[in-house]
């Protein structure tokens, strides 16, 4: 529990401290290894960084596919990628992206520089509805998507 607080707080340092000491066959073993890649993914990259990061993203997301972890790291990538303006590489795994209801995402590819189908109205419907609805999404996250809304 330790390690997903540091984790939470995006201290890298306690998450490396704490993580050290849970065995990899532990049931939770998978997640000090996510969460490390997660904080790196938050973070600015350089261009030689920024390609380590993908690479070692595609080799998480192989082990993971279809699972929690390998869900919620497809969305950290997603978030960086589009981040970085890597439209082609954020095509790609927005269309492995299982989730269609979520709002950083969807506001990302909506507003991307490339030809996108414009968001239906069942679509912006459902950001909208999480606006008001989601007890999940933070108020950041929220703000976000109204930001991106008012902007189109």
């Amino acid at each position: 529990m330790s390690a997903r607080a540091a984790w939470s707080r995006g201290d890298p340092k306690q998450l490396e401290s704490v993580a050290r000491h849970v065995p990899r066959d532990h049931l939770l073993g998978e997640y000090p290894p996510y969460w490390r890649l997660s904080l790196r993914l938050r973070g600015p990259a350089s261009v030689a960084q920024a390609e380590e990061l993908d690479a070692e993203a595609a080799r998480m997301l192989a082990r993971h596919e279809g699972s929690a972890i390998g869900e919620m790291l497809r969305r950290d990538w997603l978030l960086n990628l589009g981040r970085r303006g890597e439209w082609q590489q954020f095509d790609a795994q927005l269309a492995r992206y299982p989730r269609r209801d979520d709002a950083q995402i969807n506001c990302l590819a909506w507003s991307a520089p490339s030809p996108r189908t414009p968001p239906t109205p069942v679509e912006l419907e459902q950001v909208r509805s999480e606006e008001h609805t989601s007890e999940l999404q933070s108020r950041v996250d929220i703000s976000y998507a109204v930001f991106c809304l008012k902007k189109k």
